[in-house]
């Protein structure tokens, strides 16, 4: 064949095809729907244009993705179409088994009261999804708390928040130390066991007060003193504290305890006695003569209290007795014509031993006659007598002395005389 013969029918060949296209309508032949309604319209040589919302309602697709549902676009000329399935319970998020034959018992280890759950049956398997249940309140969960805040588990929360406490977001200033702690231990305290709290950024101190021990400036004021020794020790923070030990005053001494210008002051000091009589020095006439006299044996010192004491000698002319602090003297009439006594000695001894002394002299006067002389003067001067009609102090016979002897026979005789009356009274 030649090549002008080819180029004829070549020719020939687009003018035909130009006369069959003016010819017949335009109409796509070449679509993809699903719906194969394009093979149909080739076979009818003809294809039925369809609106976006004819497709959407006869092949149920979607003008946009649906929730919950895996959606995929269709290639549709002219038309944003999609064309979506149901998601499976896993692609929802359902991962948790729980029943297959009853959706109202919750997924096991799940309480209603800390969780909130729902379920998604696919057949007959049932699964579950289950997110925690906020805390209630002002409570939340440790994970919810700021950088500069500690969780501290607390009491009133109504349940948990799923797996994890409610408790409440403190800051350390916010936060206490639990009773019977501190956490600034003050004063005269050992402190043993330390709790951290707030995340070890806060310690509180388990003390004791330092038994028997008191701070400087109550010591100095109470027990700085004679009556008190002490014992210095440091405390947990540092103060210096002293324990008072009391101090016994020594053998007849007392406490003084008082207080001058706000202070407390004690010495000790000694005890003071008292020992003391009514008379010291009784004079009698001739009659003679009865008396009490009163003694005051004290100790005075932290109180005023009686203190023991003896008559360790009497002796003399009068009859003495005793009685409660008192002495009792009775001296009879002296009918001689010297004067007669009585000496009573009383002691007092101390607690540490020293003594105190009471003595009380008596004397009770010589008999005299106021006319004349007594008998025995008469006969002491070796004089003769003879009674006047007359009495002595003491009631006796008063004489009037007459010739009395002279020289050395008088002499003689008063001295004999004065022997016997001598030895006499040695017994008297």
């Amino acid at each position: 064949m030649s090549k002008a013969t080819i180029i004829r029918r070549c020719v020939l060949m687009g003018i035909l095809l130009g006369i069959m296209t003016v010819a017949w309508p335009s109409r796509a032949d070449i679509c993809f729907l699903p719906t194969r309604e394009c093979e149909q319209g080739a076979k009818n040589k003809r294809a039925v244009v369809k609106t976006c919302e004819e497709y959407r309602r006869e092949g149920n697709y979607f003008t946009f993705v649906q929730e919950n549902m895996n959606c995929n676009l269709v290639n549709v000329p002219g038309c944003t179409l999609y064309d979506c399935s149901q998601l499976t319970c896993s692609e929802r998020g359902f991962g948790i088994n729980g029943s297959d034959n009853n959706t109202s018992a919750w997924p096991e280890g799940y309480s209603n009261s800390d969780w909130e759950c729902e379920s998604c049956k696919q057949g007959n398997k049932t699964q579950w999804k289950c997110l925690p249940r906020p805390c209630d309140g002002n409570y939340k969960t440790s994970s919810q708390c700021g950088e500069t805040e500690t969780w501290v588990a607390a009491e009133g929360s109504t349940h948990k928040s799923g797996n994890a406490s409610c408790g409440l977001c403190k800051t350390v200033d916010e936060m206490s130390c639990p009773a019977g702690t501190t956490e600034n231990p003050s004063g005269c305290v050992d402190c043993g066991q330390v709790l951290s709290i707030a995340g070890g950024l806060k310690k509180c101190y388990a003390c004791q007060d330092m038994a028997g021990y008191v701070e400087e400036s109550e010591y100095s004021s109470h027990y700085n003193n004679s009556c008190y020794e002490k014992i210095s020790r440091r405390a947990f923070d540092g103060t210096v504290c002293y324990k008072p030990i009391e101090v016994l005053c020594g053998s007849d001494k007392y406490k003084k305890e008082e207080t001058i210008n706000g202070r407390y002051t004690c010495r000790c000091e000694d005890n003071e006695y008292e020992f003391s009589a009514d008379e010291y020095d009784l004079q009698y006439s001739a009659v003679g003569g009865n008396d009490v006299i009163n003694i005051r044996s004290k100790r005075t010192g932290s109180e005023i209290a009686e203190w023991p004491y003896e008559m360790v000698s009497s002796s003399g002319f009068c009859n003495v007795s005793e009685a409660l602090n008192k002495v009792i003297v009775k001296c009879a009439e002296n009918l001689s014509e010297d004067a007669k006594t009585h000496t009573i000695k009383l002691e007092q001894t101390e607690e540490d031993g020293e003594k105190n002394y009471i003595t009380i002299n008596i004397t009770v006067a010589a008999d005299e006659c106021e006319i004349g002389d007594l008998e025995q003067v008469c006969k002491n001067r070796g004089c003769a007598y003879e009674t006047n009609g007359t009495k002595s102090f003491a009631g006796q016979e008063c004489y009037d002395c007459g010739e009395c002897r002279s020289g050395v026979r008088a002499t003689i005789g008063r001295s004999i005389v004065n022997g016997i009356n001598s030895i006499r009274g040695i017994f008297e």
